[in-house]
This record gives C-alpha cells, structure tokens and sequence, in this order.
C-alpha cells in the first residue's frame, strides 16, 4: 500500500490506544466507592466514562450529594495511591503496539503521547511498559492548562518538536481525539481495539480507522 499520507511524527492517546487500564482503572475506582460505602460500576460503565479527567470521572460516580471539592479531593488521593499498584498488574500494552512503537521508532518516526490522564501517571505508564521507545513528549493532564479535545497540548508538542502540525498523525480511540486532531490540524486515525464501537467513531467523523497496530505503519511509513 503506497500511502499519500505519509508523516513525520504521531501523536498518540494512550489509555484505550497504547495501552489497555480499563481494568486497571475500574478496579482502583471500585476499591475507593466501596470502601466510602458508596455503589461501584461496572467494567462497562468504564469503558464509557475513560478518556475523560480524573475530576470528571469522580463527579460521575459519586453519588450527587457527595460531589464535594473535599470529597472528589479525597477520591483523587486515595485512587493515585491505588492505581499506582494496580497497574503494575491489570495494565498491559495491546497486542502488537511494542512492535509497532519499535517499527516507527525505526523509521525514523517522531513518538508523542497527549493524554487526558493526569501527567505524572502518563509518564510513570509510559516509563513502565514502553522503557525502550524514544519517545519525543509526553504529556498529560496539568493545572490550569485545557485537556483535550482542545488543541493546546497538541501544538504544545508540534511547537516543542519544530514540526509543523500537517505533519502529525493523530491516533486515538475517541470520539475526542478525531477532534483534536481536526482543531490542531493533524490528520486524524482511530483504532477499533479501544473505548469505542466503529459505529460511534464512525458517527463522531472517523475518516481512517484501523483494525490492528501494525496497519499503521502503512500511513506513517508506507509501503
């Protein structure tokens, strides 16, 4: 496949793209509810709220009289110290994406993450399954600088890397990422092993999807 699209740098999501914390995430979540006596949700109610801020997240499981700043504070605590351990067991990289990271490396392909994840967990995950991907940034969520889909942090890391944002492949799993992607200018790529059905990707204006992580060497590298 000789591909028109070819790029020098990808911007990458990481939790639903890069790597699989639903679980990981779910069960830290549970462990916090349960132990406040509050109700726990499924790995499907998840599945639906990832992709989203941590602070939004919690707002959406508390029960409605217990969406206090001192209580989402608490929950933002308690759930870092237990994501932290949980991860070292229920996150794992999806199948192929080692490979594919290592392809692209290769090539000669710029590696970035912009996550909706706090900063501090997007480079401890990073650190901990990708220690050998060169990486050029990775960024996640920090104070009082906008999440996505705003496009800051995208340009953020197109001006920090002096690659002009046309240039950017944008890979997510969200109906966020797509429009990122189209806000900053980068040409937008969804994969089908994430968060989201190809129907609702399809339905939020996913031009380009893939079906598994070696597909997209095709479009950074082509044939």
């Amino acid at each position: 496949m000789t591909n028109v699209l070819k790029k020098t740098a990808i911007l990458f999501d990481m939790d639903g793209t890069l790597l699989d914390t639903q679980q990981a995430f779910g069960d830290s979540m549970n462990d916090f509810l349960r132990a406040e006596g509050f109700p726990v949700f499924s790995m499907e109610a998840y599945r639906r709220l990832l992709g989203d801020t941590l602070v939004n997240i919690l707002r959406a499981v508390l029960p409605e009289h217990k969406r206090t700043d001192d209580m989402i504070e608490k929950g933002m605590r308690i759930f870092q110290q237990k994501y932290r351990l949980s991860c070292e067991n229920g996150a794992r990289p999806y199948d192929g994406v080692k490979e594919m990271l290592r392809s692209l490396q290769a090539a000669g392909i710029k590696l970035t993450i912009l996550s909706n994840s706090l900063d501090n967990f997007v480079k401890f995950l990073v650190n901990r399954f990708f220690p050998e991907i060169a990486f050029s940034a990775v960024l996640g969520i920090r104070p009082g600088l906008p999440k996505k889909p705003d496009p800051y942090g995208a340009l953020e890391i197109a001006d920090l890397l002096a690659i002009d944002p046309g240039r950017f492949l944008c890979v997510g799993d969200s109906e966020t990422d797509i429009e990122t992607a189209l806000a900053a200018g980068m040409t937008p790529i969804s994969v089908s092993w994430g968060y989201r059905s190809v129907e609702e990707l399809k339905q939020n204006g996913a031009g380009i999807i893939i079906d598994s992580p070696d597909e997209l060497l095709d479009y950074a590298v082509g044939a």
